[in-house]
């Protein structure tokens, strides 16, 4: 399978942590890149059967480092970004599924026999503070949207779904009231509404639904794993709760409410407790340099 390089330049400066050049010439390590190349064929076609047999690979035989981890992640963005951009057609499941026994048997190969389990690299001063804001996801428009493509503005990130019936809605309308009273020093501040609800929550319905708050609003969505990707990188906890009369479509989200800030270097800053009013968060935001 050919290299799928990204369109979405930005990429880069987002996941700038420098490879050691051993490490990048490892042939495991190699073969987990390559591997996630082949996740992102499998997330773009919905053979989520497949995606959960190439985690199972990578838990089984990719290097126990860091730096594999983040050739895995980076592998699967890239490629999924560029397959998304090109509208790419999907090869049939059974040419899905053997790809994937080709990346899966060459990871094996690759990483041989004997102790993979060498100590983790140190971490990044974000891993220190327990998230570090990555993703790569839809926006409203179907565009593919990464967090690197909002570098040099803050981010003020919110986790929700557009069918919550009050705790969305209110923080919404808090942070948006709080960018009315900063003014003119909104626009150092780009809001984002994350959807952990992809299954009804289309490009469509993002779009509708953010028109009511604020024309500037980014909705974001994707698949299931991808908004998982998300909301891992945030520390964001979300939950399907059943309808109680037994709907399968009218069920709620149980999710983390904190609104998320950003720096323009891309690193995570701090968040704010759902419930303050928009003068408490458009004070908190006075205060960034």
């Amino acid at each position: 399978m050919n290299r799928c390089l990204t369109r979405l330049g930005l990429v880069a400066a987002l996941f700038a942590l420098p490879l050691a050049a051993d490490a990048a010439a490892d042939p495991a390590t190699e073969a987990t890149a390559a591997l996630g190349e082949v996740n992102a064929l499998a997330l773009h076609c919905g053979a989520y059967d497949q995606v959960r047999r190439i985690k199972s690979a990578v838990i089984a035989s990719a290097p126990k480092t860091r730096v594999a981890g983040l050739v895995f992640e980076q592998a699967t963005e890239r490629a999924w970004g560029e397959l998304t951009a090109a509208n790419a057609p999907c090869p049939v499941p059974s040419d899905v599924a053997a790809r994937v026994d080709v990346a899966v048997a060459a990871l094996a190969r690759a990483a041989g026999p004997g102790d993979r389990s060498a100590a983790p690299a140190e971490p990044a001063e974000d891993d220190l503070v327990g998230i570090t804001p990555r993703y790569l996801l839809i926006n409203q428009q179907g565009e593919a949207v990464t967090a690197g493509d909002f570098l040099g503005r803050y981010q003020i990130i919110y986790f929700g779904y557009t069918r919550c019936p009050d705790v969305c809605p209110t923080g919404l309308a808090a942070l948006v009231g709080a960018l009315k009273q900063l003014g003119p020093a909104a626009d150092r501040f780009q809001p984002i509404f994350i959807s952990v609800d992809p299954q009804r929550d289309t490009p469509a319905v993002l779009r509708e639904y953010l028109g009511f708050f604020h024309p500037g609003l980014v909705g974001l969505t994707g698949p299931e794993q991808m908004v998982q990707r998300a909301a891992e990188a945030f520390r964001v906890r979300y939950e399907k709760v059943p309808d109680p009369d037994g709907d399968p479509d009218n069920y709620a989200m149980d999710h983390t409410a904190t609104l998320f800030i950003v720096g323009p270097d891309g690193r995570y800053i701090t968040g704010l407790a759902h419930g303050l009013s928009p003068a408490q968060i458009a004070a908190t935001l006075a205060t960034l340099p």
